[in-house]
């Protein structure tokens, strides 16, 4: 539910109501009240990095891993022991007679028999188009100790003379080999084998499903995980397979992941687990039961793969935002670690990655505090349309008097929640610790998202969002009004357009949705759409032709086919390359949005993500500690954005002068760009010091902004008549927020 777009409409009345009824309850309830269950919060720890590879298999107390050995040119197997803590390389017996020229892959792990383990290499030579030929597949066979006992060759008939995959292969308690494979029209195959690799037939499965992967269940039944799709998004099911009877039993258990990623064979008298990016299910008796939350045991990239030990423990694979390879041991916390655990609670809908990932790094770095997120993304109904479940529930525990410590307000109506004085002030926190130095840091970036002289929601990092034009065209001021861009546009040389998308409601959308701010003045509580600044704008989309989409390339910058170039700077390198590949070394100014003079240079600052702190909460030392962690010296460096800690951002705009190597890629070509210039930073910097103005988007005047421009535009209304009827009913909704 991360990426989903959410959609919130007749908002306004429910949640002023469950504020005003929150702010009431407080005379008997104090502090955050939002209930957490740390029982599906296990506690993960890094057990090897950097060649850690696949884990293909675990059994009892341990784990097989696939990793790639530079020193021999291929997979070797390693195996880690969970009670020791050590990881060594199995020594197996194929590989050392590997042939000159062939590529050996353990490509499969599974049990057989008797605690045995069998190890599926596919050993085949690489042809011109890199497919594999002469395709040969041998079996490896282990004792529980992974001492050796035999080699068995597979037939070339099994399976087509496929290669074999780790998630189509199973052998059951009975020693019956299960393979799925693709033939050669594309069709998914099933076939079923005795021990000695006589076939049985194939099973067929239902029609319109395919198979996800192979599993082996608790008690030995061969299992199969089946994909399909209907108007909600994926779908799944869990089949028990019969061998010799070819055929199979469907399961009644439920499959609540919206994207699974994986089956393992359960433990603990669960019959197998299922898991997704967030949660670990474990199912039995036809009930499927959360086990593990991967959030809140510190993985917010997503479960690569997960396998359970026999011992309670499971090793995860997580995704990593550096790629890095990495196995993560993870434990049941204990009822006294729970009950001990000083825990501050942040609630948001629909959790932004970034915020995920330093609430992931800060749980792993303190050891005083713990945050746990709750999510109300979760409640969600219907795949993607987020207009029930999640909203409904956070109104409801808002109604109860139910709050967390923090709460992430970026999908929630924040002006709301604000002007019933549920947030503290952040200044007032900054200013109670001593340690904490307010003047290193942007002051118009806070600024930027005061409300009023309060700064009720605090962000960490900052991209900018502005306008790019050629020096020779717009001069080198760093800002334009309305009415200024309408007489530009006016008088373009021959051949030139404005913006490079040219339709008119795609424009309009874009500068509606996160320019709002603009027009309106929260702490007077009033907007100024009926203005001849907002009219210029509407009337100068009006004019864009109907439904005319440009498809120029990247081009058309440098050869004067458009003025503005849209563009988000990320990283000080990032004005560097729109210097040497945009502009192409010619000079250009960071124009900006139109604004009204005195709303700054024109550039928008853009953040990850805010975080308020609730007024009631009684962690909120704890709180700001966390949030003081993010805005350090060390963080900020680290920052995936450009730093609000001002030796942070110098210290960026240096390695950017340093990066002789730094490349980009510009119209489709990989182009070296080298490092930036003192002259570049210096300029980039004044720019920055120079933003007055936040992204903000409520949804609400977004959407009463663009039914009345669509009246303009369509010819049913002038600009001044739909600027009239916006600054109505604008005014009508934000003194209804205040």
């Amino acid at each position: 539910m991360k990426n989903h777009m959410l959609k919130f409409t007749a908002l306004t009345a429910a949640v002023v109501f469950a504020v005003s009824a929150f702010t009431g309850c407080q005379k008997k309830k104090t502090g955050a009240t939002l209930e957490v269950d740390l029982t599906k919060s296990y506690r993960s720890e890094q057990i090897l990095v950097g060649e850690a590879g696949f884990p293909l298999y675990s059994a009892a107390n341990g784990l097989i891993f696939e990793d790639y050995d530079n020193s021999k040119n291929c997979m070797v197997l390693s195996h880690y022991d969970a009670r020791t803590g050590e990881a060594k390389e199995l020594e197996l017996a194929y590989q050392k007679d590997a042939q000159a020229g062939r590529q050996i892959r353990p490509d499969a792990i599974v049990t057989l028999p008797d605690d045995k383990i069998a190890v599926v290499y596919n050993d085949y030579k690489l042809g011109s188009n890199w497919r594999p030929t002469d395709v040969q597949r041998v079996v490896e066979v282990y004792d529980a100790d992974m001492q050796y006992l035999e080699l068995i060759e597979i037939p070339d008939a099994v399976a087509d003379g496929t290669t074999i995959s780790d998630n189509y292969l199973v052998v059951d308690s009975d020693g019956n080999w299960l393979i799925s494979f693709q033939d050669i029209n594309g069709n998914t195959v099933l076939d079923a084998y005795d021990s000695d690799f006589q076939k049985y037939g194939s099973i067929r499965i239902p029609a319109e499903w395919n198979i996800q992967c192979l599993f082996l269940s608790a008690d030995g039944t061969a299992c199969a995980c089946l994909q399909g799709s209907d108007a909600s998004g994926n779908i799944y099911k869990m089949l028990r397979l019969d061998a010799r009877g070819k055929s199979y039993e469907e399961m009644k258990a439920p499959v609540y992941a919206e994207y699974l990623r994986g089956v393992c064979t359960g433990t603990n008298g669960y019959e197998f687990y299922y898991y997704d990016d967030e949660m670990l299910w474990g199912v039995k008796e036809n009930t499927a039961e959360e086990i593990i939350s991967f959030t809140n045991s510190d993985f917010c990239n997503g479960i690569y793969v997960c396998e359970a030990l026999e011992n309670g423990q499971f090793v995860t694979y997580p995704f990593t935002s550096d790629n890095q390879q990495e196995l993560w041991l993870l434990n049941k916390r204990t009822a006294e670690e729970i009950e001990n655990m000083q825990l501050i609670t942040l609630a948001t809908l629909d959790l932004n990655w970034a915020l995920e990932q330093a609430v992931v790094n800060y749980n792993r770095a303190s050891t005083d505090y713990r945050i746990f997120i709750k999510d109300y993304a979760e409640y969600n109904e219907i795949p993607y349309d987020n207009t029930s479940g999640g909203m409904q529930k956070f109104k409801e525990d808002m109604l109860s008097g139910v709050v967390a410590d923090m709460i992430c307000t970026d999908n929630l109506n924040f002006e709301s929640l604000a002007s019933k004085g549920l947030f503290e002030d952040w200044y007032d926190v900054m200013e109670k610790d001593k340690e904490f130095n307010r003047d290193e840091y942007l002051p118009n970036f806070f600024e930027a998202y005061e409300s009023g002289d309060e700064l009720l929601r605090l962000g960490t990092g900052f991209h900018i969002l502005t306008y790019a034009a050629k020096t020779a065209h717009v001069g080198d001021r760093q800002s334009i009004t309305p009415s200024e861009l309408s007489e530009l546009a006016a008088t373009l040389p021959e051949g030139m357009e404005l913006y490079e998308v040219y339709d008119k409601t795609i424009m309009a959308s874009n500068y509606f949705h996160g320019g709002q701010n603009m027009y309106i003045d929260r702490e007077k509580a009033k907007c100024y759409f009926d203005t001849p600044e907002f009219i210029d704008m509407l009337e100068l989309f009006a004019a864009i032709p109907d439904n005319y989409r440009s498809s120029l390339t990247e081009l058309c910058y440098r050869e004067d086919k458009v003025l503005l170039c849209s563009t988000s700077i990320d990283d000080p390198i990032d004005y560097h390359a729109l210097a040497r590949t945009t502009f192409a070394n010619e000079e250009f100014t960071l124009i900006g949005y139109p604004m009204n003079s005195d709303d700054g240079n024109g550039g928008i600052f853009g953040t990850n993500f805010t975080v308020s702190l609730n007024a009631h909460s009684k962690q909120q030392a704890a709180a700001w500690d966390f949030m003081k962690y993010l805005l350090s010296e060390e963080q900020q460096k680290k920052s995936s954005c450009m730093p609000v800690h001002l030796p942070s951002l110098e210290y960026k705009m240096e390695l950017a002068t340093k990066q002789t190597m730094a490349k980009t890629y510009f119209n489709g070509t990989e182009v070296n760009i080298g490092a930036a210039t003192e002259e570049e930073m210096a300029t980039l910097m004044e720019y920055i010091k120079g933003i007055e103005t936040s992204y903000y988007h409520d949804r609400n005047i977004y959407n009463i902004i663009m039914e009345e421009a669509e009246m303009c535009f369509s010819g049913d209304c002038t600009a001044q008549e739909a600027a009239k009827k916006i600054q109505s009913r604008v005014d009508i909704y934000i003194n209804e927020q205040s």
